[in-house]
């Protein structure tokens, strides 16, 4: 399985500065926590189901790779919350 090939070769700008916007949460009840949390972990389940579940030949960037990295941007996200 190759990359696309725009990303073949692409360099990250490291020198990019880091966000300073503060997204945690304080309001949060401890129940909705809960249900935050249990909902963030169903949709996660759902996507590695996904991808272990392929056929062989199904297996694509987008299928395999890009699915599984907006999964964890999702989860980052969502856990500084």
């Amino acid at each position: 399985m190759k990359p696309p090939a725009a990303c073949a070769g692409d360099v990250v700008d490291a020198a990019s500065p880091a966000s300073t916007v503060n997204h945690l949460r304080w309001d949060l009840s401890a129940q909705q926590i809960r249900a935050l949390t249990t909902q963030l972990i169903e949709q996660t389940k759902c996507v590695y189901d996904r991808v272990g579940a392929q056929n062989f030949e199904d297996v694509s960037y987008e299928s395999t790779l890009k699915a599984l990295a907006d999964v964890e941007v999702t989860y980052t996200g969502e856990r500084r919350q």
